[in-house]
């Protein structure tokens, strides 16, 4: 009969610590969202994506982002000059902008599934034919990455056969990224078998431009490249030499220099490369 009293007494206790544990699994605020770092490299391969429109298909990469009052962004991107030639001529004949539509299509490995974006380009403001570069806007709601540009110095830090990161579509097989080195930081050299198209941007202004050992094709003009810590250093361009069959290569790889392209227009534009969070 002595046991009952020690069994009530049990319950009892029992009864208390669950209570305890509840009132404090009450008081345990929610655990905290893990905010996932994005390595430089990472971030700017994420800006990196293939640009396709009616009448011409490359590759580009996001430099800026501005946040608009109606919480929308200001994008601007940049790509090779002869990539939107066709819209150039379109607008010159016409003397009123041309179907600026687009479709910008990302990586699929870096944002969970096939992103695919379709704008109308608000301005193409810089048309720099002579260094093979060029630059346009959008605006957008979606929340995009964007590549820091490389300073003067920054690039005059990389040396010969440093390792590079080229992020380009690669003609038919989709956008890539291609690791490689930089051949030299000079477009030089002779070719005695062959023939130069000696008005070709990067023959007539070879300081402007480096060369690089991974392989360019049609579709990859435009694409970013970028050093070890994810700075922008160039924009691929492919140039077509005169085999010794009078065949055409377009494998070999020149790069217009980023900070050429920071300095020009860092000069009268403030807000250029400007990333708002």
């Amino acid at each position: 009969m002595k046991a009952a009293p020690v069994v009530v007494l049990s319950a009892l206790v029992l009864a208390g610590i669950g209570a305890t544990h509840l009132a404090q699994a009450q008081k345990q605020e929610p655990p905290a969202a893990v905010v996932q770092e994005v390595s430089p490299l990472e971030r700017a391969r994420q800006a990196s994506f293939d640009l396709d429109m009616p009448k011409g298909a490359g590759s580009a990469v996001l430099i800026s982002r501005i946040q608009l009052e109606d919480g929308t962004y200001l994008y601007r991107a940049l790509t090779a000059h002869h990539v939107i030639e066709e819209y150039l001529k379109d607008i010159d004949q016409n003397g009123e902008s041309a179907d600026l539509s687009a479709m910008l299509t990302f990586q699929p490995e870096f944002h969970g599934d096939q992103l695919q974006i379709n704008i109308v380009i608000d301005v193409i403001d810089w048309i720099v034919p002579n260094g093979d570069w060029a630059s346009f806007t959008f605006r957008d709601a979606t929340r995009l990455e964007c590549a820091e540009v490389a300073t003067r110095e920054e690039f005059e830090t990389i040396a010969a056969f440093e390792h590079i990161y080229f992020v380009a579509s690669f003609g038919p097989y989709a956008q890539q990224c291609r690791h490689g080195v930089i051949s030299t930081t000079h477009n030089t050299g002779t070719y005695p078998s062959m023939q130069l198209t000696s008005t070709l941007p990067w023959n007539q202004n070879p300081e402007d431009f480096f060369r690089f050992s991974m392989p360019i094709w049609y579709g990859d003009s435009g694409g970013p490249i970028f050093n070890k810590d994810g700075k922008l250093i160039g924009l691929g361009n492919a140039f077509t030499v005169g085999g010794q069959f009078s065949q055409q290569v377009t494998h070999s790889g020149v790069a217009i220099k980023a900070y050429k392209i920071r300095e020009a227009a860092a000069a009268v534009a403030e807000d250029f490369f400007k990333i708002e969070d």
